[in-house]
């Protein structure tokens, strides 16, 4: 029955089949074959009577053969070996694709198929032609009950692109797209109760790597010795389809951004496709007419593409590199150009393929990164600016709040004190904006009410709007409050209404709204970047220019910009959608050309937590019932001066120490320390270390840990623990009193 079955089989394989016997001579060499049997396929796609060639020698059907046929069948059949090949019969005047096998020393089958047209559509365009491959048919076997695969032959494994041990006990039906897998299931049912003996239907194929193609499938129905269908699948891609698949490959070449083009051995044009056209401002008669040269930016101490294209066809090797090529509006621009040699089928070149891919954008973004690098330079000495005069401002808050403590605070000095303290908070404010400017800044949220800080932030963002640009506010009652840092609200207002204010060209309008949202659930399962149900939306919109879809695309992309060079750095958006991710948030942008733009922003509502007052001014804590030893560690004279005063105020005994090493010496004096107070960068150690260090002998030692460089600053240091105190310079007393408090109560 298995005999049958593949008898079965090989009969109605559209392509020929026939199984042969090898004749030697006395010296074991193959001389000829006999044919033993062959299926009607041979029959029609040689011209030879199957009935006239049985038994007979192919010396005898065709006395002119090749010696090619029968010292390759020979050596198959000797060795029990398999081969594929392409080859032309010059007796029979057709290109056959033939795989031949050997199972049985001396005997051997070959299964084949005519590709005389396809290799006459080939020789009209070879460059296309290439893309197209060439496949045999797929045959499946599989069980009527389950569909499960019992047999895949070598073409389907080989289109499919799965491993024969994959597909067996698969079902059938997962090979095709689910929307056609029910009529599969009534076709099936109709060829096994008789109904019809075999069915032909267009199905759509999924490969192992997911993508797809067309076939004709085939279905017979096997009764015995089990019950199986056989699907007989033809690749029409290929087959049927080749002239609406070349017609889409040359579509495909033609739309493709790159310069393409088929050149021949002197650098003239044969083709050129729509990419090249607009990449140098010819049309595409014009390049015909031209040769490469004619394009090419010459340089002193370069080789011309000419010569390097003559050299690609002398040696038949690809060659990659940069060419100046200059455009028909006289600009240049520098691509990246490759020469690859086509070769006939005696290894000859006949044509070389040219791709040119302009590098303009690649150079900009080049440009940007290299501009970004000069940034972040920047941002670094502007932290380290910033930290040193944090040192100073720290200074001259300790010494205004020693000063105050031993005053009347109504004073004419007093007020004056005060006075200090608040320039120097302020100025403390900038160098914030310095850290953030460097991005180095750590965010501090907290509660806040948004309507709030945009009329705050619009005393400082109205002086630069100008007069013919009106902001209107549409502030909602009972706001949800949010926790969010209140730096990052300001980033994303002055960011949105400037980007709003350049989308203005003479007049117009920008309107900033808020207003509390309910998210049902069902939108939220939808779009999961809502995390809960309640939100504050805050929406600004203008009646500026608007950005079509393609804009809309990319404006959260770092870099992109719609400005001039040189007006913005394209981070404003990207920021803006950092920030809100950064807080769970959701952002949505509307706009279309003339109709304006729309930003909604979604900010989850706060959690109900205690958030210390901003209004009033709090007392100074006092500390003196603890008695504790305090180790203060800081290179800068002023500063260990300031905090060694306040710490004996409060009745602290007080050691101080300008290094690492002189802090090791105090500990090692048998001190008992219960709090260290240390710089994060030393003289010697940085404050990380020498923490780890002293708690080996104070294992109950405390500390708070202080910089003029922000928490994130300092990433890169490793503090461990993930509750630790810091305190960034400058600092109040009160803040110092309350940070000591957490450490100690630790």
């Amino acid at each position: 029955m298995l005999e049958q079955r593949y008898k079965k089989l090989f009969e109605n394989l559209i392509d020929g089949y026939a199984y042969h016997e090898v004749v030697y001579d006395n010296k074991g060499k193959a001389v000829d074959y006999i044919f033993l049997e062959a299926n009607s396929a041979f029959e029609t796609l040689t011209g030879l009577k199957v009935s006239e060639i049985i038994g007979k020698r192919v010396t005898e059907v065709i006395p002119n053969i090749e010696r090619f046929w029968i010292e390759t069948y020979g050596e198959i059949a000797t060795n029990c070996s398999s081969i594929s090949f392409e080859r032309y019969s010059e007796p029979l005047k057709r290109h056959y694709l033939v795989r031949a096998f050997s199972y049985e020393k001396g005997r051997f089958a070959v299964i084949f198929t005519d590709v005389t047209e396809i290799k006459a559509l080939k020789s009209k365009n070879e460059l296309l032609s290439r893309i197209v491959m060439h496949a045999t048919n797929e045959f499946y076997i599989f069980k009527k009950d389950n569909y499960s695969i019992v047999y895949t032959n070598y073409s389907a494994l080989a289109n499919t692109g799965y491993l024969e041990n994959e597909l067996e006990g698969v079902s059938f039906l997962e090979l095709i797209i689910e929307s056609e897998r029910e009529e599969v299931k009534k076709i099936s049912s109709l060829i096994s109760s008789g109904d019809i003996k075999k069915f032909e239907l267009i199905l759509t194929f999924k490969r192992k790597n997911n993508s797809f193609y067309k076939a004709s499938v085939i279905l017979q129905f096997l009764s015995e010795p089990e019950e199986l269908f056989i699907a007989n699948v033809n690749d029409i891609t290929e087959k049927l389809n080749i002239d609406q698949e070349l017609k889409t490959l040359k579509t495909a070449v033609e739309q493709n951004k790159d310069g393409i083009a088929l050149l021949n051995l002197d650098g003239g044009f044969e083709y050129v496709n729509i990419g090249l056209e607009d990449l140098l401002g010819y049309n595409k008669s014009e390049i015909i007419k031209a040769n490469l040269n004619d394009f090419e930016q010459y340089e002193d101490n370069v080789i011309g593409i000419i010569n390097i294209l003559k050299n690609c066809i002398k040696t038949k090797k690809f060659w990659s590199g940069n060419l100046k090529l200059r455009k028909k509006d006289g600009s240049v621009i520098t691509t990246l150009a490759t020469l690859t040699p086509i070769l006939d089928d005696n290894k000859e070149v006949f044509n070389v393929l040219l791709i040119i891919k302009d590098l303009t954008d690649y150079l900009q973004l080049e440009e940007k990164y290299l501009h970004s690098q000069k940034m972040e330079a920047i941002g670094r000495l502007a932290g380290g600016i910033a930290h040193d005069f944090n040192n100073m401002l720290t200074g001259i808050m300790g010494k205004a709040e020693l000063a105050l403590m031993s005053i009347n605070e109504d004073s004419d000095i007093g007020r004056d004190l005060k006075d200090i303290i608040k320039i120097v908070k302020n100025s403390a404010d900038l160098t914030k904006q310095l850290l953030t400017f460097a991005r180095k800044q750590s965010i501090t949220p907290k509660v806040l009410d948004l309507n709030k800080v945009i009329k705050e932030c619009l005393k400082m963002v109205n002086r630069v709007i100008g007069e013919n640009i009106k902001i209107e506010l549409k502030l909602t009652d009972k706001l949800f409050k949010v926790y969010m840092d209140e730096i990052q609200i300001q980033q994303i207002l002055v960011n949105l209404i400037l980007n709003a204010k350049d989308a203005i060209k003479d007049s117009g309008k920008i309107i900033i709204e808020t207003k509390n949202v309910q998210i049902p659930d069902e939108q939220r399962y939808m779009y999961d970047e809502f995390i809960q149900n309640e939100y504050v939306q805050l929406e600004v919109s203008d009646t500026g220019c608007g950005m079509d879809s393609e804009t809309l695309k990319r404006i959260f992309e770092p870099f992109f910009t719609t400005k001039p060079k040189g007006v913005g750095t394209g981070l404003g958006l990207s920021t803006i959608y950092g920030i809100v991710k950064q807080n769970n948030g959701v952002i949505r942008v509307y706009s279309e050309p003339g109709r304006g733009t729309t930003f909604k922003i979604y900010i989850p509502k706060a959690p109900l937590i205690t958030v210390e007052s901003e209004n009033g001014v709090k007392e100074i804590e006092t500390l003196n019932d603890l008695k504790i030893n305090v180790l203060v560690v800081e290179d800068d004279e002023l500063i260990l001066d300031i905090l060694k005063r306040i710490f004996e105020s409060f009745s602290f005994k007080v050691f101080i120490a300008k290094s690492g090493k002189e802090a090791q010496e105090i500990v090692n004096k048998a001190e008992i320390i219960d709090l260290l107070i240390a710089d994060i960068v030393i003289p010697d150690f940085n404050g990380i270390e020498l923490y780890k260090t002293l708690k080996n002998k104070l294992p109950d030692l405390k500390v708070i840990y202080m910089s003029g460089y922000s928490e994130v600053f300092l990433k890169d240091i490793e503090i461990g623990d993930k509750k630790v105190n810091f305190i960034q310079k400058p600092f109040s007393v009160n803040e110092l009193i309350s940070k000591i408090k957490t450490a100690l109560n630790q």
